[in-house]
């Protein structure tokens, strides 16, 4: 088995590929995971989970555009998990006194033009690397759509700490400073851009109005070293996803490494998990339209709706699978590790051996895994290389030798008759397939004789 054939199959196992909340989400927030613990009343475990993923979480939460709702499966057959109202009751659980772990500072600076999600979020992340960050912004009230909203939905409170929170990481914020023409935008012959006073290697500007080629990986400009979004105004998860992506690429811009490598996956992309929603019943939301009058209880009840995303439908008709209680694509990983052990113990062997490589399995698989095919593969290759024991086929080879000789065999005839009119074989496959079968319910193959 080679590393190739390997990946080849771990690639065609679905299970752990995150649900379709998850991928709905352009911060890719653990939605399962988080609704786990939220159901088993952890919340404070919750929140940390939550604001893992989320820069200014007490925002996001009361404002996201909520797209895991469409995406939830509980909505193919009834109403999807209100997951942004449990996010915002996790609020509570916040430590006030929360400041993110910022790296040694570097030299390196950025500047971030306004103070809007994108903006405050590429800012949030860029700091917490060491860079020293300048917000620039023309007003000389920060996030001026933010306070559109009513203070019920988003309380300007909350703004502000967002603000101030920045400021205590060592965030530098400038006021009177015009967004800059795109066209001016020119690095100087000092390998900085001139802004004012202060000089940058890189800069992020909001989205503008009108068109801007953006590369939809790195989000840089056309301009070398400026970047930028591309979320509609009002689409707030989004637009914090961007100034996240334009981070990763100012910081990778600014260390002199590739933009580009290992960038799947960003923002919202297309599940690949299959669910099975046989027996899953329909069920309605526990959260209220007034979300003043939902408690606690539920918020549990509500978590707890989640039907915990995954595939293993092999395992519904693979008792080797369910005995060891994982998914072919770990067994895959084992078995080439096993394998690949030059000495010491094969602690897989026993696994490798259990499998009666029927094919029931390849058959259930929505993406029809032939996992016979690798443990077969596993057990021929550690034979030829004397990789496997001999104790681990020498006692089924010697069992199935004397089962198939004279000594196994016998012939009767019915009581108080001289002949009789069918023989019955059973093998072992009848017994392997169902061993209740010969007990419960008789089944016979018959064969005519003379």
């Amino acid at each position: 088995m080679d590393q190739q054939f390997m990946r080849t199959m771990e690639s065609l196992c679905i299970q752990n590929e995150p649900p379709a909340c998850v991928t709905a989400c352009p911060l890719h927030v653990d939605s399962r995971t988080m609704l786990k613990l939220v159901a088993s009343g952890k919340f404070e475990d919750a929140y940390s989970l939550y604001q893992k993923n989320v820069p200014f979480p007490s925002i996001l939460s009361k404002i996201c555009n909520s797209p895991c709702l469409s995406k939830c499966r509980l909505s193919e057959i009834g109403e999807g998990i209100q997951i942004r109202p449990i996010e915002a009751f996790l609020n509570q659980y916040a430590d006030p006194s929360f400041l993110p772990k910022v790296l040694p500072e570097k030299r390196q600076k950025a500047g971030i033009f306004g103070s809007e999600l994108d903006s405050l979020s590429a800012t949030y992340d860029l700091r917490r690397k060491g860079y020293q960050v300048t917000i620039l912004d023309a007003d000389a009230v920060l996030a001026k759509n933010l306070r559109a909203f009513n203070e019920e939905v988003l309380p300007s409170v909350e703004i502000e700490n967002a603000i101030h929170l920045l400021e205590k990481i060592g965030v530098k914020i400038q006021t009177g400073f015009e967004m800059p023409r795109f066209e001016e935008l020119s690095r100087y012959d000092s390998g900085f851009f001139r802004i004012g006073d202060s000089e940058f290697q890189c800069i992020y500007l909001p989205p503008f109005s009108g068109e801007l080629s953006i590369d939809s990986i790195t989000r840089m400009t056309v301009t070398e070293g400026v970047f930028s979004g591309s979320a509609s105004a009002g689409y707030w998860v989004d637009q914090m996803s961007d100034g996240r992506r334009a981070a990763i690429s100012m910081d990778r811009y600014l260390q002199k490494v590739s933009l580009t490598a290992s960038r799947e996956n960003e923002g919202s992309y297309e599940c690949r998990l299959f669910t099975s929603l046989k027996g899953i019943q329909p069920s309605e939301s526990f959260i209220s339209t007034d979300i003043k009058r939902t408690g606690q209880a539920d918020i549990i009840k509500e978590a707890a709706r989640c039907i915990q995303c995954q595939c293993l439908e092999c395992a519904k008709g693979c008792e080797f699978i369910r005995h060891y209680q994982d998914s072919p694509r770990t067994y895959v990983r084992q078995i080439y590790n096993n394998i690949s052990i030059c000495t010491g113990l094969r602690q897989k062997n026993k696994m490798i051996n259990s499998c009666s490589m029927c094919g029931q399995c390849e058959a259930i698989c929505p993406n029809h895994i032939p996992f016979q095919k690798v443990v077969r593969e596993a057990r021929e290759t550690m034979v030829a290389t004397k990789k496997m024991p001999q104790s681990a086929f020498d006692f089924a080879l010697r069992d199935m030798a004397f089962s198939n000789s004279e000594k196994f065999r016998l012939a009767k005839v019915p009581v108080d008759s001289k002949a009789c009119k069918y023989a019955f074989f059973p093998g072992c496959q009848l017994p392997a397939s169902n061993p209740s079968l010969p007990q419960s319910k008789p089944y016979f193959h018959g064969f005519g004789m003379k």
